[in-house]
């Protein structure tokens, strides 16, 4: 997001909107800044753009509303014809474009939604749409839904959130004989429908299955770890998981040593490729949909411009290969599949490159780190929940790049490790082929998203990492 000049546009909508819309547009704001603080993922600083210019067009005339639909084609449901003052939020996000050069789709996307409901929100219109029922209303008033309440289930659950406001909304429409929008029920039943899926997360313990257990608390889970089931064992697995039958199977499970990953190929092969299989063939049984992670090691490094989606893998290592495989037999023996691919991983309570960094700090030796190998550095929680939009949304099946956005080396990364957190050490760039590695690393392995809304800059993640 470019940074906006909050105090000209603060001063637009001063002139534009009645002092009481105006109250309520800042009141917005606060709000959704507050909940994008709770919850993470978000930029406080976006959030709170999104809510002060949500209401720009509410006090426009209704012809006004009507005229402009037609010039920016804007499509305009039964239910809103006859309700027309839900027109303001799509003419809204056609003149935040206008007025104030607004380009990220996600603020323009919130805009539009902040009055009736999608099934298929991003984390942003979530945001909006509790900030804007539960902050002041205009003339003095309270918001239609008691704010404590919800940001209280926003610290458990944004979506739990989202439906105890739908419920409250839902019972004031009737309770005043007002029809409800059909977007609204659906939404409802969607949010339940999604409580009420059976949820299998291996490797529940890693890195990223703590984060994917954080992001999903809400759903009916089931965890299991290396000790609960061994997917290696092909019989054992397919009996317990079919006794379970759960909807959807996310493998956050993997052999992740890259340098033991050498002398250990039987054993990567097994756990990253063969055992990919197992689960694919499991799921396909159980009409389940398989969520499964690989890495950005799929790729030889040569191209710096870096890797779409849809590029031929040619690993260079075994932890690589052994990845590769499991995509090959995840597509061979399954079709419900989500393939995500991510990078250079950091989180909490697992082994990652910024504790390993703010260690070595401590101990006041030079920290000799590579500055020619490049990739996206990726907080486990901006991955966890970029994967629950996923399953959400219900997006095509096949394969994603989730990474958090921005590229660097290792050497800047440590560098900004280390300045985030205010410590000073001695730092030495070395190449590649001066680290010692029994495991060759591609050079280049930045991987592209092109087919989802992108995550914040990796600079934003680590900070909030660092700070949490």
């Amino acid at each position: 997001m470019n940074n906006p000049d909050l105090k000209k546009i603060t001063a637009y909508l001063k002139n534009s909107l009645s002092e009481d819309r105006f109250f309520h547009s800042l009141a917005v704001a606060k709000t959704a800044e507050k909940m994008a603080k709770i919850i993470g993922g978000v930029n406080p600083a976006k959030a709170y753009f999104a809510g002060l210019i949500h209401d720009m067009a509410r006090d426009l005339p209704e012809a006004t509303w009507i005229l402009l639909a037609k010039k920016y084609r804007i499509k305009i449901d039964i239910f809103t014809k006859k309700h027309i003052l839900l027109l303001h939020a799509a003419v809204g996000a056609k003149l935040a474009q206008q007025e104030f050069n607004v380009r990220d789709r996600t603020i323009l996307q919130a805009i539009e939604r902040h009055c009736v409901p999608k099934i298929n929100m991003d984390i942003l219109d979530k945001i909006i749409y509790l900030a804007d029922v539960t902050a002041p209303a205009p003339k003095g008033g309270v918001g239609s839904v008691e704010l404590k309440e919800v940001l209280s289930l926003t610290r458990k659950s944004l979506d739990r959130a989202l439906l105890y406001t739908y419920n409250e909304d839902i019972k004031e429409f009737v309770r005043k004989g007002m029809k409800i929008h059909p977007d609204l029920i659906r939404s409802r039943n969607k949010l339940l429908e999604n409580f009420g899926k059976k949820i299998l997360i291996l490797g529940s313990k890693g890195m990223l299955g703590r984060a994917l257990v954080q992001e999903f608390q809400d759903c009916e889970l089931t965890l299991w770890d290396k000790n609960n089931a061994d997917i290696t064992k092909r019989k054992t697995l397919r009996n317990k998981i079919s006794r379970l039958k759960p909807d959807i199977i996310i493998n956050a499970a993997a052999y992740t040593n890259v340098e033991e990953a050498e002398g250990n190929q039987e054993q990567a092969l097994k756990v990253n490729g063969k055992a990919v299989g197992y689960l694919a063939q499991i799921a396909k049984k159980l009409n389940a949909i398989l969520v499964h992670y690989s890495t950005d090691y799929v790729f030889e490094g040569k191209n710096r411009k870096g890797y779409k989606e849809t590029i031929q893998p040619n690993p260079i290592n075994v932890y690589g290969k052994s990845k590769f495989l499991g995509e090959a037999l995840l597509r061979r023996h399954c079709e419900q599949y989500y393939l995500i691919r991510s990078s250079w991983l950091f989180g909490k309570e697992g082994i990652n490159f910024v504790d390993k960094i703010l260690q070595k700090a401590q101990s006041n030796a030079t920290l000799t780190v590579v500055n020619d190998q490049w990739g996206k550095p990726t907080y486990t929680r901006d991955l966890a929940r970029a994967t629950r939009q996923i399953l959400e949304q219900e997006r095509p099946f096949g394969v994603y790049h989730i990474t958090n956005e921005g590229k660097t080396n290792w050497y800047q990364f440590a560098r900004k490790i280390l300045l985030f957190k205010g410590i000073k050490a001695k730092m030495k760039p070395i190449s590649s082929q001066e680290y010692h590695s029994r495991a060759k690393r591609p050079m280049y392995s930045i991987l592209l998203n092109t087919k989802l809304p992108h995550l914040r800059h990796w600079e934003e993640a680590l900070e909030e990492y660092l700070n949490s």
